[in-house]
This record gives structure tokens, C-alpha cells and sequence, in this order.
């Protein structure tokens, strides 16, 4: 029972480590429905506004409005996180690539070592 209790918090851990906002799919589906629904109701404006309905019209420029802002800010918030994920990567593959320098012996110990001859004689024991 104790086990399955540390690997359970152990594993919640682990996802609550590993979550990150991901723009992938979810986001994406929003933005595309967001779009399809601005697109349209465009066009149903369009529509009514050169046949004549000024009722119809009237209702679709109200909502055409908070659509088209809800679709800038869905992209702004994509166009944002992959910006910030792609600025993320580079900063890994910067950390990767920085080793960090051997540490220095005292006194120029390191010197002395890398500049003393080979020798192949053994030494007694």
C-alpha cells in the first residue's frame, strides 16, 4: 500500500513536471472553429447587408466584431507560444552545447602534467 501511494505521487509529480501549455492540437481545433465561424458570419452579413435584410445584418455585424478580436487573440496567443517554445529550444540546445570547462589545479598542477614528457620506463615498485 505504501508503494503504490510513493509511486502515485511520484508519477503526479512527474506530470505536473513535464505539463506544459501545448499549442498543438486543442488550440488549433479552437482556432479553426473561431475562424470558420468569423468566416461565416462574414459572409451571412455580406449577404444581408447587399439583399436587404437589416435585421440579419444587423445581428451578424454585432457578432461579427467580438468573432474577428477572439480570432486575432487565438492567434496572437498561438503565434506567441510558438515563438516562445521555439526560443525555449534554442536556449536547450544552447545549454547542450556549453560544457563547462574542466576545473583548475592548484598551483598550475595542470600545467606541469599535460607539459611533462612520456616516458615508457616503468617505474619499481
Amino acid at each position: 500500500m505504501l508503494g503504490k501511494r510513493i509511486w502515485q505521487r511520484e508519477f503526479r509529480l512527474r506530470l505536473v513536471a513535464e505539463a506544459r501549455y501545448d499549442h498543438g492540437a486543442m488550440q488549433l481545433r479552437v482556432l479553426g472553429v473561431t475562424a470558420l465561424v468569423t468566416v461565416l458570419d462574414w459572409a451571412v452579413w455580406d449577404w444581408a447587408s447587399s439583399n436587404g435584410h437589416d435585421t440579419v445584418g444587423l445581428v451578424a455585424g454585432v457578432v461579427l466584431v467580438p468573432a474577428a478580436l477572439g480570432l486575432l487573440g487565438l492567434a496572437a496567443v498561438l503565434v506567441a507560444g510558438a515563438v516562445r517554445d521555439a526560443a525555449e529550444r534554442a536556449a536547450e540546445r544552447r545549454r547542450a552545447t556549453d560544457a563547462p570547462a574542466p576545473p583548475a589545479l592548484p598551483g598550475g598542477e595542470l600545467d606541469a602534467i599535460a607539459s611533462a614528457p612520456l616516458s615508457r620506463s616503468r617505474i619499481a615498485a
